[in-house]
């Protein structure tokens, strides 16, 4: 335990974000005599290209975890939930490649390509989920989050009375296909979620993209809209952008920025629907967003086809 008698106020020290908690606070770790000491940072506290970050923006639009910030810090209450024995009263970011510091920037649009046929290791494992670790072409540790349902050993699929972890333990090698996801939507911040895992052979499944639909089968669209968004073959757009139209209670438009001054409208499924980690797939779209202004910035992340690329 660091004796703060005589040390209430650091100043000019320069610190790493190891986690994002919560979408308005991050915490960072930092050497101090000898030890790592851990500062809570609120998005209010960031400073970003000469510039304090606006009202009401979070953390994760400004940093992830790895960036690293130049602070000053005070004392604080290192028995909280967030265990942190220090205060950030000022930050930063030192990063030159971080996010931008404006959610309208095209630094927060990004093309991602899924991952097909890919190989890591078993990182956690739960009863019926779990998380594999992977490193990406630059060398960056990735997570993958995945469910029992989509695993198969050797061939066969996984028996739904089967823990993940009587056949899966940590660090076991496997490979396995998956989708670009929000980080923020699940417990482990993995940015993807597995289609499909194995060892052994790999099972048939079936990534074919959907024919014409029909105006008016709104069945066959929500099931053409799964397998466009859920195959690792597709080419996907991570950005932000606003809630246009609410069509009925089960389909609505987003108006996305994909390029600099280019906005297109996007159809979405509220089974793909996330609002603060609660699927929307049960939901009536029109009540929710009667209730949440539709003003309110979304984050997306979703199928592009190659001719929007061009």
């Amino acid at each position: 335990m660091l004796d703060k008698q005589n040390t209430t106020y650091l100043q000019n020290l320069v610190g790493k974000v190891v986690a994002i908690p919560q979408p308005y606070k991050a915490i960072l770790e930092f050497p101090y005599k000898g030890k790592t000491e851990r500062s809570l940072l609120w998005a209010d506290r960031l400073t970003v290209n000469g510039k304090a970050t606006a009202p009401g923006h979070m953390v994760y639009e400004y940093l992830h975890v790895g960036s690293k910030v130049r602070f000053s810090c005070h004392t604080f209450n290192e028995s909280g939930i967030d265990q942190c024995g220090w205060f950030t009263t000022n930050a930063i970011r030192q990063d030159p490649n971080d996010i931008s510091n404006a959610p309208s920037s095209t630094n927060l649009t990004t093309l991602v390509h899924g991952q097909f046929n890919a190989k890591g290791i078993i990182h956690h494992v739960a009863p019926r989920q779990g998380v594999i670790a992977f490193n990406d072409e630059s060398g960056t540790e990735q997570l993958v989050m995945f469910l029992g349902s989509k695993v198969y050993l050797f061939g066969k699929r996984l028996s739904s009375k089967q823990s993940l972890q009587t056949c899966l333990p940590l660090e076991d090698r496997v490979q396995f296909d998956a989708i670009p996801t929000d980080p923020l939507e699940n417990d482990h911040r993995c940015r993807w979620f597995a289609t499909a895992v194995w060892k052994g052979q790999k099972p048939n499944v079936d990534y074919d993209t959907p024919g014409s639909i029909n105006q008016g089968e709104s069945q066959n669209l929500v099931k053409a809209i799964k397998q466009l968004t859920s195959s690792p073959k597709a080419t996907f757009l991570q950005a932000h952008g606003q809630m246009l139209s609410v069509l009925n209670q089960e389909f609505g438009v987003a108006l996305v920025s994909i390029k600099p001054n280019v906005w297109e409208s996007v159809l979405f499924h509220r089974s793909s629907a996330y609002l603060y980690k609660l699927c929307l797939k049960k939901q009536d779209l029109r009540k929710i967003f009667k209730e949440v202004s539709s003003s309110r910035q979304l984050r997306c992340v979703f199928h592009i086809p190659p001719d929007k690329l061009q």
